[in-house]
């Protein structure tokens, strides 16, 4: 007998570019945006597993990619997904983790419960956060102000509002000194310094390198006007090469500098993003199009667009039918359909969709539905056929 079952919260984010903000684990916990917290996470999700969320009378359980139940719907908050074997799920108000059988691995006893890393995860007790292990043991003390996960053996904590680094035993690797960090990747991890109290330009501070001993390879003094999520950030010079620009007002030009901090691409961009599969969105009055490592333009700024995935990049084209106020007070967003198009700029897949996510282990998810009414959600592999 079939089920309805959709899903799970895939809605708004389809055809938009992911969320920029950070949700601090502390804000996490003490807020009541399960919706958003969801929304933000699912392409991670994707890329942690092959089972997908789905959500079925106020519950949330998984499938696999073929549609078949494998968990069935009975936790009230996930976080992310699986990772290493395990699931971070809210049942009542605590967090434990299910196996992917849906056994519960770990009892629920925390206020928060986040994706394993490297064999440990970040928990909260008590607005306080530690780490444990897949056993579900206490291995670094529950007293850090903020956390993430461990990523090259080092994990970023926050101490009295400075960042810093801890090692797999919790002891500081690098002091906490600087106003935000990310975590490590190809052992470079980006740093801030002087975030500003108020906003005369960008919202974010200057930023930097350092590398695993703590020691700055590339001077605070560049500026971005967005920083990611941190469950769906890119990794600091992806490719080689990080998109900034050196003013801190919101109409600076883009380039890319190099991991020696010098200028590979010169500033000539309004907007400039990761390089991804050899390419990377850029955006010039206001559309987007791609370019090289060189600087060339491969495609040139026609589309709204997202970077390359799997050899094609969503694009889309608005309709100009105006977004509607909801019966709940929110306003949906202007209509727009949505496509793909291949590393030559040519359609390979039309804008036929409401809304659209990148495409992952050769199927993407679809939105149909526009405005307030309610949505429904299909996969699509490159051929645009219906799975």
């Amino acid at each position: 007998m079939k089920r309805s079952i959709s899903a799970v919260l895939c809605l708004a984010l389809l055809g938009l570019t992911a969320g920029c903000l950070r949700l601090s684990p502390i804000q996490a916990a003490e807020s009541s945006l399960q919706l958003t917290q969801v929304l933000e996470t699912i392409q991670q999700q994707q890329r942690l597993t092959r089972l997908f969320p789905i959500y079925e009378n106020g519950k949330i359980g998984f499938i696999d990619r073929t549609g078949r139940i494998t968990i069935e719907p009975r936790f009230d908050e996930i976080f992310v997904g699986f990772s290493e074997g395990l699931a971070p799920v809210r049942i009542g108000i605590k967090w434990g983790y299910i196996d992917r059988t849906g056994k519960i691995a770990i009892e629920p006893r925390f206020d928060r419960g986040f994706d394993f890393s490297e064999g440990l995860a970040a928990v909260a007790i008590n607005r306080r956060l530690g780490y444990i292990n897949k056993t579900g043991k206490i291995v670094i003390p529950v007293e850090f102000e903020d956390v993430y996960r461990f990523s090259e053996g080092l994990a970023r904590v926050k101490v009295q509002g400075k960042w810093g680094f801890i090692d797999r035993k919790g002891q500081i690797a690098i002091r906490p000194q600087f106003d935000a960090v990310r975590s490590f990747s190809n052992s470079i991890a980006r740093v801030e310094r002087n975030l500003p109290n108020k906003l005369p330009g960008l919202p974010f501070g200057a930023i930097g390198a350092i590398d695993k001993t703590g020691k700055i390879i590339v001077e605070p003094k560049f500026y971005q006007s967005w920083r990611y999520s941190e469950f769906i950030a890119p990794p600091f010079f992806a490719e080689g090469l990080e998109p900034v620009t050196l003013s801190n007002k919101l109409d600076g030009k883009y380039g890319y500098i190099n991991t020696t901090g010098e200028f590979a691409i010169s500033p000539q961009f309004d907007r400039a993003e990761i390089f991804k599969e050899g390419l990377a969105k850029i955006t010039l009055n206001g559309r987007d199009g791609f370019i090289d490592t060189t600087g060339k333009i491969i495609i040139p700024p026609q589309f709204n667009a997202s970077s390359f995935s799997e050899g094609l990049a969503r694009v889309s084209q608005p309709t100009g039918e105006e977004g509607e106020t909801c019966s709940n007070g929110w306003r949906s967003l202007p209509h727009s359909y949505w496509g793909f198009i291949n590393k030559t700029g040519k359609i390979a897949i039309p804008l036929k969709f409401d809304g659209a996510d990148d495409f992952f282990e050769g199927m993407a998810q679809v939105r149909f539905g526009k405005g307030c009414r309610p949505n429904k959600y299909g996969f699509i592999d490159k051929l645009a056929d219906k799975l």
